[in-house]
């Protein structure tokens, strides 16, 4: 007894899996890409920040973790980028439908998020990405209000290093106890 009840308190005291911020392994010269940190709703043209494509590290839910991906530039612009992601693309929303759509599943709590007529991507954007892949190339036209995209990976399992332990650990306890 005293067993299951240190490995479901060792359980739940591991760490949840997170998976890491993306990165860009290429990027339009001169462009940076960051985490989203403003305070203006995202969505709807209000951001107005040249030469930056942004992501924001939303929620995780039911094993997937989401990622919004935007620019939006004070002045027309064009923006191409490799993103590599630590884990397995799952989907990858691009339509004002699909992010109104996920938005309240996957938006985060601390973020604002509009939605108008032209958000998504425009006719004239490129994205490739495959499912199970962890890399996306996205060439956009920006103009006002903006491109955006919500990416969805899968989740991290929980580190081989901290089950070890956990183990290690109650193996420790057991040990003692009857030791002692």
């Amino acid at each position: 007894m005293r067993t299951l009840i240190f490995a479901a308190l060792m359980t739940m005291l591991t760490p949840a899996a997170h998976a890491a911020a993306p990165s860009a392994t290429s990027l339009t010269a001169g462009t940076t890409f960051e985490e989203y940190a403003g305070s203006a709703t995202v969505g709807i043209g209000a951001v107005d920040t040249d030469s930056t494509l942004f992501y924001i590290d939303e929620k995780t839910v039911g094993g997937l973790e989401s990622w919004f991906i935007f620019s939006d530039a004070a002045t027309p612009s064009r923006v191409a980028a490799t993103l590599q992601f630590d884990q397995p693309i799952v989907a990858v929303y691009t339509t004002r439908a699909g992010l109104d759509a996920t938005t309240p599943i996957y938006g985060a709590d601390s973020v604002s998020y509009g939605s108008i007529p032209f958000s998504g991507l425009e006719g004239a954007d490129t994205l490739t990405w495959a499912a199970g892949s962890k890399t996306l190339t996205l060439e956009w036209g920006v103009i006002d209000p903006g491109d955006h995209i919500r990416v969805i990976t899968a989740v991290p399992e929980p580190g081989t290093l901290a089950l070890l332990t956990a183990g290690m650990l109650a193996v420790g306890w057991l040990a003692r106890r009857r030791i002692g």
